[in-house]
């Protein structure tokens, strides 16, 4: 009887062993991990020979020329081509003329008349000048360097009225003599420019140039353009602009000739009157 007992007791807490297996925690099952996005920055250096590219394209500059309309052209000779002193048109007909260079005078004086002198032959389909000035005092235009009391002493000369040589003394704002003609009145075929070697800068150079084209016929004035050589106002222009060049093309061009009359060019050109 107790062994009975004992085999149902053992029987009985084997079975509630087996039964707490059966009924315990069981684990938890494995789960896959969700892929987290991570931001990462990568830093590329360039290579040291390749060159910033701008965004932004620079605007280009550029110089408008002006576009000078004939009339405008026309009218500007009528002014520029006569004076009270001469009543014709008084031109260089001479295929070469020689332009020669005396007293105290610079190396930059004899490249000013270099440049305009060539610059001239590209404008004059009829005349012209040497590439260089001859380094003499002989020539059809003479140009004369000397100091400005030089020129003081000269301004005071005198020439009678029935004279065949006139004079004509060019001075600044200030007073100060920056040029002296000589001409043979009604002809060009010489003449000698005295210059104040004083002058420096565009001065000196305006007066040169400007000399220059008063010996090659363009003997008078205008207060249209003052940027021109030819402006009747304070001027120190060292060159000719665009329209005064298209005037001088027409004065050494087919259309224009020796001792046409102010009335002959307005025929000839169709200009109702010289005011631009």
């Amino acid at each position: 009887m107790r062994l009975r007992n004992s085999i149902l007791l053992l029987i009985l807490i084997t079975g509630l062993l087996f039964s707490a297996g059966c009924t315990g925690t069981k684990p938890a099952p494995a789960t896959t991990p969700t892929p987290q996005m991570v931001n990462i920055t990568v830093l590329v250096t360039p290579p040291s020979n390749i060159s910033h590219v701008p965004t932004a394209k620079p605007t280009a500059t550029s110089t408008k020329q002006i576009i000078y309309s004939t009339d405008e052209i026309n009218k500007l000779f009528a002014d520029i081509a006569f004076s009270n002193d001469f009543q014709t048109v008084t031109k260089f007909t001479n295929p070469m003329v020689k332009i020669s260079i005396t007293g105290g005078y610079l190396a930059d004086d004899v490249k000013t008349l270099s440049n305009f002198q060539q610059q001239f032959n590209m404008h004059s389909s009829t005349v012209q000048l040497p590439l260089v000035p001859a380094e003499t005092n002989q020539g059809m235009i003479v140009f004369n360097f000397l100091p400005e009391s030089s020129l003081n002493a000269l301004a005071k000369d005198t020439f009678p009225a029935d004279a065949m040589t006139k004079q004509i003394i060019n001075r600044d704002e200030n007073g100060k003599i920056g040029s002296i003609y000589r001409i043979s009145v009604g002809s060009y075929a010489s003449g000698i420019l005295y210059l104040n070697s004083d002058l420096t800068g565009d001065a000196r150079t305006h007066y040169i140039t400007r000399g220059l084209l008063y010996y090659l016929g363009f003997v008078g004035q205008t207060g249209a353009y003052p940027d021109s050589i030819f402006y009747s106002g304070s001027n120190t222009t060292p060159a000719p602009n665009g329209i005064d060049w298209d005037v001088i093309s027409l004065m050494y061009g087919s259309k224009i000739y020796n001792g046409m009359t102010l009335s002959d060019v307005r025929d000839a050109l169709l200009i109702t009157n010289t005011s631009p």
